[in-house]
């Protein structure tokens, strides 16, 4: 990402093959508050970039070697938002008109005069400057037009069941610190990224980014470059440099779905970052600076991952810092209504349809059923009821259920536990069994992926 000058100052890399070029320049820029590193050749300047970020490069155009114009290549190549300076000679003026076109910012005439030099570093600070406002304005610019299409997610949560009541305490707690990481814990389909949306939307970064990845959606030879971004060359298919998910995220939230299930290997580099608050991009050994806060999430109980060694503890009290439990449906069950209504007028609203209410029946339905999907299971049921539905009310007929009881007495207890962080081995080879191990079916059932399921089954030796 770009890192711009604070204040009035520069991060300065010289290169010159000349020594009296360093003598003269040195002195007289770090007296004026500049950092300043000096470089004899292009070569060497260019290994000072792998680790280094600086704001300006001034070279020289005719070296030895790698000349002026090819340090100007490389130095856009890999990094675009560096500006570059030509120092050249009154016969090479030719030269410098083409290195202007080709990307740099300005040229100085040899000899060097102080009173020149420092005009065009201010105004190149100015220049600097204006980058820095108009990707701010765009920023704020594209939070408007995203919260016009998404409204605090805040007002979203629909409930009101203790449970609930005190989850937006808690989230609104939360929102008075900036950077402290928060775990939330849930069964799948509770709503853990519409809670991880409303922290950002309520706290200091709700002018930053959003960034969310689900760390089981993504093949583990891919989920590291995702995470981290990597650099031009670093693997085969790496055709030029790529930013990560951490460095998009940088001001904002970067929320890390099914953490859980995160490798190893990642484990470990995840909490250097936040150690260290910075990444690394893969083939790079640069660090790059980044300012998120990381909320994550699990579907499961992370106790028996960390006794048997397949999480580690320090990432796992790292990420703790706050923690928000969700209760699943079933034991909320006076929000089921409230929210099922919600998406009946959404749903009915998107289609244009003049469907309005749920027959007694429908509703007495809902509020028994025990939603092993939770509110997206409720939330794809409503909507399939709206499209079947040719009436203003939506009868029992329309809610299919995966496993509706057809009578009060076939009902399962309320508040028989499907937990699946909790009785993961046993769901598991429930949903298998019922399925005739399809593990299509048995995914969708369990309201995970077909990858997250396969883990499991060899985990358990199923």
């Amino acid at each position: 990402m770009p890192l711009f000058p604070r204040q009035d100052t520069l991060l300065i890399l010289l290169i010159d093959d000349e020594p009296t070029i360093h003598k003269l320049l040195d002195p007289v820029l770090s007296k004026a508050g500049h950092q300043i590193h000096c470089c004899s050749s292009g070569e060497e300047g260019m290994a000072y970039l792998q680790t280094h970020h600086v704001d300006l490069v001034i070279t020289d155009l005719i070296m030895p070697g790698m000349d002026g114009f090819a340090v100007l290549g490389a130095v856009k190549d890999t990094t675009p938002d560096t500006q570059v300076i030509i120092l050249t000679g009154h016969s090479e003026l030719d030269m410098a008109v083409r290195a202007m076109r080709e990307g740099a910012y300005d040229f100085l005439p040899k000899p060097v005069e102080m009173a020149y030099l420092f005009s065009v570093l201010d105004r190149l600070i100015r220049y600097i400057k204006l980058l820095r406002e108009k990707e701010s304005y765009r920023q704020r610019l594209n939070r408007i037009e995203e919260d016009a299409q998404h409204p605090n997610a805040l007002d979203a949560i629909i409930g009101r069941s203790t449970a609930v009541k005190k989850m937006k305490v808690m989230i609104n707690q939360i929102c008075q610190s900036r950077d402290a990481t928060v775990f939330i814990s849930g069964e799948t389909g509770t709503g853990k990224e519409l809670v991880a949306r409303a922290i950002h939307d309520n706290s200091e970064r709700r002018d930053g980014p959003f960034v969310a990845i689900n760390c089981t959606a993504m093949p583990h030879n891919l989920i590291e470059s995702e995470l981290f971004g990597h650099k031009k060359g670093a693997f085969t298919d790496a055709h030029e440099d790529r930013p990560g998910r951490f460095e998009l995220a940088h001001g904002g939230t970067f929320f890390l779905d099914e953490i859980g299930d995160m490798d190893l290997a990642l484990q470990s580099r995840l909490l250097r970052t936040l150690e260290e608050r910075s990444v690394q991009r893969l083939g790079d050994a640069k660090e790059i600076a980044v300012d998120v806060r990381v909320v994550s999430a699990t579907n499961r109980d992370m106790h028996p991952n960390l006794a048997s060694g397949h999480f580690r503890p320090d990432l796992y009290y790292r990420l703790n810092t706050l923690t928000i439990d969700i209760p699943p449906l079933r034991e909320r069950r006076e929000d089921i209504l409230p929210i099922a209504r919600h998406f009946l007028i959404r749903y009915a609203l998107d289609m244009g349809k003049q469907v309005e209410y749920f027959s007694p029946e429908a509703e007495d339905g809902l509020q028994h059923y025990s939603f092993p999907g939770n509110i997206r299971e409720l939330r794809n049921i409503v909507e399939r009821s709206v499209i079947l539905c040719s009436t203003a009310e939506i009868g029992i007929e329309h809610l299919k259920f995966d496993d509706m009881p057809t009578s009060a007495a076939e009902r399962e207890p309320v508040n028989e536990s499907l937990n699946l962080a909790a009785n993961e081995e046993r769901l598991i080879a429930k949903a298998l069994e019922t399925t005739n191990l399809n593990q299509v079916k048995a995914a969708r059932l369990l309201g995970i992926s077909r990858d997250a399921l396969r883990r499991r089954i060899d985990r358990y030796d199923l």
